[in-house]
């Protein structure tokens, strides 16, 4: 090709060349037909979707590196497109698209939660746009992977629910800024999932019949310039959310189960930022009251095992929730297999004999269970000392 490119049009055809990554099987094993481990196309993508199966290949294809590939590994692809869906469902369960039409921003100010979508969606651009130019395509993956899954659905719709009940002009603003955040969205992610993206933009009425995603323009960040403050602020907010949702969980208390919390503020900008996401909080966590103070817990109350987060410290009561005594004398009992089970598995790991003649692949499955024995005793003492 270069050599015909000189001789007819007096320049070589191109200047980068990208070594796509060698698959090999889950054993390190590469794909071929002789030895049966290569998986015909078709019938992944009759399992889980074209889309699913291009989305996952990239996601899991780092640069430089060969892929160790499954059919099961396009569930992340699968389970992604299913997450995008839904999003997009719970939109049009609220009514027709805003008058924007997904086009741009509302005027007026934007909440907090808002600011903080437009401010995340900026970022992601800029960093999915450098990925691309640096031919980095597992890079923009999870850059996009990110911001749907865990920005935009775990925490920008959760978040929106509160004014879209509201009603009124902020319900209308979340609606237009939902909108925009979606209609980006899929456009951002066409080039890795064009079926699903170009079905969504019809489905939504971001574009119209007759007119196709792939001729829509690409994105470029909004222009407008948030409060940096204040999207650190609601960083923050969302990082006591996801803490008291480990201590819910900690203790294996149902979600739909509502419960009280204590936040200690770590200073008085914070209680004021944190009194103003009250409803927020309260909506998120699924409290039936949160105290919001500066004042430390009074531990006279019973025990309340606490997160810390940037902006102070989350607790939660356990007072009428648990059986104090009897959950410490279960993790008793856990803490006291886990160190056997521990000893045991240095044991094996401390004789030469195992190491050298074992199997690879069972001494490094043998030191990753020790790694894991040991990670779950230190949770267990945290769970242990926060009861005392």
């Amino acid at each position: 090709m270069i050599m015909a490119g000189e001789e007819f049009l007096g320049d070589i055809p191109f200047r980068n060349v990208y070594f796509t990554s060698i698959i090999r099987d889950d054993l390190g094993r590469k794909l071929s037909k002789s030895l049966g481990n290569s998986p015909d196309p078709l019938d992944v993508i009759a399992t889980y979707g074209a889309d699913a199966l291009r989305f996952s290949i990239v996601y899991i294809a780092p640069v430089g590196m060969d892929i160790r590939y499954s059919n099961e590994k396009c569930e992340i692809g699968r389970n992604f497109a299913n997450k995008l869906w839904n999003a997009c469902r719970f939109r049009q369960m609220q009514g027709d698209v805003s008058a924007l039409g997904g086009k741009k921003l509302p005027a007026g100010e934007l909440s907090g939660d808002e600011a903080w979508m437009v401010a995340k969606l900026d970022a992601a651009i800029d960093a999915i746009e450098k990925e691309l130019a640096g031919y980095r395509f597992h890079g923009a993956a999870h850059a996009l992977y990110d911001l749907v899954w865990s920005d935009f659905c775990d925490w920008f719709v959760e978040a929106e629910k509160l004014p879209l009940r509201a009603g009124g002009a902020d319900r209308e603003r979340a609606l237009a800024v939902l909108d925009w955040a979606l209609f980006n969205i899929l456009k951002l992610l066409h080039p890795f999932m064009p079926f699903i993206t170009e079905e969504l933009a019809h489905r939504m009425g971001f574009v119209a019949d007759g007119e196709m995603l792939d001729f829509v323009d690409y994105p470029t960040v909004s222009g407008v310039s948030g409060d940096p403050a204040l999207i650190a602020q609601i960083d923050g907010k969302f990082e006591l959310v996801r803490g008291g949702r480990f201590l819910r969980s900690s203790y294996n208390l149902p979600d739909g189960k509502k419960l009280n919390f204590h936040v200690q503020a770590q200073d008085k900008v914070a209680l004021d930022f944190l009194k103003l996401q009250s409803d927020s909080l309260k909506s998120l966590l699924n409290a039936e009251s949160i105290e919001l103070t500066c004042e430390a817990y009074d531990a006279a109350k019973g025990a309340a095992p606490s997160h810390l987060c940037a902006l102070g410290t989350i607790r939660l009561p356990l007072a009428g929730l648990i059986d104090v005594a009897a959950e410490l004398a279960k993790l008793d009992k856990q803490r006291a297999d886990l160190v056997k089970w521990i000893k045991s598995t240095e044991g094996r790991l401390a004789n030469e004999k195992f190491v050298n003649s074992a199997p690879a692949q069972v001494v490094a499955d043998a030191r990753a269970k020790l790694a894991e024995l040991q990670e779950k005793l230190g949770r267990t003492d945290e769970l242990i000392q926060s009861l005392k």
